[in-house]
């Protein structure tokens, strides 16, 4: 993405970066709510990368929020994702 926004790959893609060998249907993109339509129109022609940012994910045991912070964005690591080096979150 070449809009001047910080995003991370998460979900499926994340795990592919991590070894996992499973298919990949399509790309997990996290982002600051404050770059959300940025980014989003940045990918509106790419039909299998989904942009989100304040993720929520509902469990039995409550709801957890999966975010862009700055703590994040000092944390992300590049790694090798389908031929292209991308930006991986490391917690």
């Amino acid at each position: 993405m070449n809009s001047n926004v910080n995003w991370v790959v998460f979900a499926g893609a994340a795990t592919y970066c991590y070894g996992s060998k499973r298919r990949i249907t399509d790309i997990d993109i996290l982002v600051k709510r404050v770059d959300l339509e940025k980014a989003k129109m940045a990918l509106r022609n790419i039909t299998v990368a989904d942009v989100v940012a304040d993720l929520r994910i509902k469990t039995d045991h409550g709801i957890y929020c999966f975010f862009m912070d700055d703590e994040m964005i000092e944390r992300v690591l590049w790694r090798p994702f389908l031929g292209v080096t991308v930006p991986r979150h490391t917690r």
